[in-house]
């Protein structure tokens, strides 16, 4: 996990700029409601002077129930207010009905509900989701559409439930706990059974609107996507495209019939397969610079199976490079901070910026993440 060590009381002054009695005074009170915790010594080194104590947060005071429900699983974890995912589970829902998911989301609940420090459940869903009212707009799977799965979970759970499309809860674990937490600007990209991305302009996480950079149309005369749109980015490079085409390509890697697209990665020096992977590769890059176009992002982060690809990923950095004109440095590229969980992570930290750091400080505007992490202690 990507966060600040536990500080003294000294460091705090000079971080708030608050006096040392103040400090003691608030540190004190929210050690007594057990928000903060003392958690060692200060140690002396080489450097003279009294040694003191160390506080952190205690991030079991309060937990987050977190759900990521994708196109073909759904994640479940049982979240600290530092993120750290516990009693994680996944169930297969690509032949569920979106009542018996509900109803195994409500299982998972019943299952963890006895912890009572639990306030509240972060949902993340793939598809169009409308924020302010938690409706979903719109799925690959259109029966949810209309949908409003977080106040269902409410109503059946008693706990306080929001909901959000998924990639953009994942960009919000990325400015929490992972190489956004100190930048402005960052384009975050994830690539997987399909392409979505979230958006960070001027520390805040973007929320307000739909980010989809998936239904960016590179081929005007393509195939309709189930988005409505045609020629769509996510068409030509999420995983089911892929396996199919390499299926085509070449069908003798397929003959035990159990090639994922995991397993695919392996076969990439396969001569047949690298204009499949770099076309897949040059379709993201192009994805991106349309948004680089609009927007001055100082950081391209991405994140999913695809995107593990060495050439895939060789070649949406080179797109990125090449077409990439404006005269100020160009953004950096790299990988996710996290190899996996990002989904369930996700969801949870849309459930730790409302539940836990939008409770502690109410003057945070609606719908909108400042600088304020310091306030769990990341």
């Amino acid at each position: 996990m990507y966060q600040l060590a536990p500080l003294s009381r000294k460091e705090l002054s000079k971080i708030t700029k608050l006096t040392p009695a103040a400090i003691t005074n608030i540190t004190s009170e929210l050690i007594d409601e057990g928000y903060l915790c003392e958690t060692g010594m200060t140690s002396n080194g080489k450097t003279p002077g009294r040694r003191e104590m160390l506080l952190d947060i205690d991030p079991n005071k309060k937990k987050i129930i977190s759900f990521h429900i994708g196109r073909k699983k759904m994640s479940c974890g049982l979240s600290n207010a530092k993120g750290i995912i516990s009693k994680k589970t996944e169930f297969q829902i690509e032949s569920l009905t979106m009542q018996e998911t509900i109803g195994l989301m409500i299982s998972y609940v019943n299952h963890v509900k006895s912890d009572r420090s639990i306030v509240g459940i972060g949902i993340g869903i793939n598809g169009f989701v409308d924020f302010q009212t938690g409706r979903i707009k719109r799925r690959v799977n259109q029966s949810w559409d209309g949908a409003y799965i977080g106040k269902i979970i409410e109503q059946k759970t008693s706990i306080p439930t929001i909901i959000d499309n998924n990639v953009r809860t994942m960009v919000l674990a990325e400015k929490f706990f992972g190489y956004a937490k100190n930048l402005k600007n960052v384009l975050f990209l994830y690539v997987d059974q399909g392409v979505g991305a979230g958006l960070v302009i001027e520390g805040t996480p973007y929320s307000i609107g739909d980010m989809e950079i998936g239904h960016i149309s590179i081929n005007l005369h393509g195939e309709k996507c189930w988005c409505g749109n045609q020629g769509c980015v996510e068409l030509y490079t999420n995983e089911d495209y892929i396996l199919s085409e390499s299926q085509r390509l070449v069908p003798e890697v397929f003959q035990d019939g159990s090639v994922t697209i995991n397993k695919l990665a392996k076969y990439k020096s396969i001569p047949e397969l690298e204009p499949l992977f770099k076309s897949v590769g040059t379709a993201l890059g192009v994805a991106i610079i349309n948004v680089l176009k609009i927007l001055s992002i100082e950081q391209v982060i991405g994140c999913g199976n695809i995107l593990e690809n060495k050439l895939v990923w060789e070649l949406l950095q080179e797109t990125i490079r090449e077409r990439y004109t404006f005269a100020n440095e160009e953004p950096k590229i790299s990988k996710s901070f996290f190899e996996d969980d990002i989904g369930v992570k996700g969801a949870a930290s849309l459930g730790i910026y409302h539940f836990i750091i939008k409770q502690e400080n109410n003057s945070i505007e609606p719908g909108r993440l400042r600088n304020e992490s310091h306030l769990l202690g990341y």
